[in-house]
């Protein structure tokens, strides 16, 4: 059987050790065919020096930051494969990550966007007493360290490859379906099905130019189509987080806070009638809120941003009747 190369796009923002550490980590760990594009967002530490030497990417240069929304567009509309894997550059794939992504997707043509096991809080450390996501937190350190090292401190005490092992054995929840609204799944690393994506209109809207809220757009989109937002625990990707916003000097809070009243502008209906129908249902969504309930992590976040007397006063507004869906 014919296995057709998947399209891998990657959008690089200075942070050039870890791009060379993610794209090693590809020709090492990926037996499936694929396509390498990356696309860089105005790069000055190196790194396109870095790519230009690559044989093996297609490299797309922008004269000027579009914002991760506007770069992946860009490297998306080159590829043309029917699943495509949209990457960051701190992305660490391990042994055999993308053979059962694909075979999930083609046995499931309903799923639009497929994530895996990566540091998060649904992802439980191998030492069984901490999340990922605390770990990768609690290694960081106060400076941004050496990719290579950074990894190491994390997964100890064992080795890489057996980290991803012990991570898929105790996590495994198999095939994971998320409800969208609330919850989302991270484009850090997952892979997508161009016919549908280009049914719901395309990997981004435009109006996310900022860092953050473009891939619960993406995520909500899918869903609210009638589509499925999927995670698996047959594949663990390694996530660093923030890593190019960090050492590119973004102010990260401001570009996310100006996305994020974006988002509640264009969701605001979706969000209010999501909320009406839970509570209609006798579920203490506020509870959910302010307990920090995972799946309602997002949405805690509109909250705090929006402000909780507006946020929920419009809740109520269409609750009572007084303003329409």
């Amino acid at each position: 059987m014919i296995r057709e190369p998947i399209d891998i796009i990657i959008v690089t923002w200075n942070a050039c050790d870890y791009t060379r550490y993610c794209l090693d980590s590809i020709r090492s760990h990926t037996d499936y065919p694929y396509n390498l594009i990356v696309v860089d967002n105005g790069s000055i530490d190196g790194t396109i020096d870095y790519l230009e030497r690559q044989d093996d990417v297609l490299l797309i240069q922008n004269r000027e930051n579009l914002g991760y929304g506007g770069a992946i567009t860009r490297g998306y509309e080159v590829g043309d494969s029917h699943l495509t894997c949209v990457m960051n550059n701190d992305i660490v794939v391990s042994p055999g990550w993308l053979e059962p992504m694909v075979r999930i997707m083609r046995q499931d043509r309903e799923i639009g966007i497929l994530g895996t096991l990566r540091p998060a809080s649904f992802c439980l450390h191998p030492d069984g007493q901490r999340d990922t996501g605390l770990v990768l937190r609690e290694t960081r350190g106060y400076k941004l360290p050496d990719p290579e090292v950074w990894l190491e401190q994390f997964c100890s005490p064992y080795t890489y490859e057996d980290f991803v092992e012990e991570a898929k054995r105790i996590n495994n929840f198999g095939l994971r379906e998320i409800e969208g609204p609330p919850s989302f799944i991270s484009t850090c690393c997952v892979l997508v099905n161009r016919e549908i994506i280009d049914r719901i209109g395309g990997l981004a809207d435009p109006r996310f130019f900022r860092y953050g809220c473009e891939d619960v757009d993406l995520s909500w989109r899918i869903s609210i189509e009638g589509y499925k937002i999927a995670l698996t625990s047959e594949a663990y990707v390694h996530h660093f987080k923030h890593v190019s916003v960090e050492v590119s000097d973004l102010d990260r809070k401001a570009s996310t806070e100006g996305n994020m009243r974006i988002f509640y502008e264009k969701w605001r209906n979706e969000i209010n009638r999501f909320l009406t129908a839970k509570l209609s249902e006798g579920v203490d969504v506020k509870k959910r809120l302010g307990e920090e309930d995972p799946d309602y992590w997002f949405l805690a976040r509109l909250e705090g941003m929006i402000g909780a007397e507006k946020f929920w006063q419009s809740v109520e507004r269409v609750k009572s009747g007084k303003e329409r869906i």
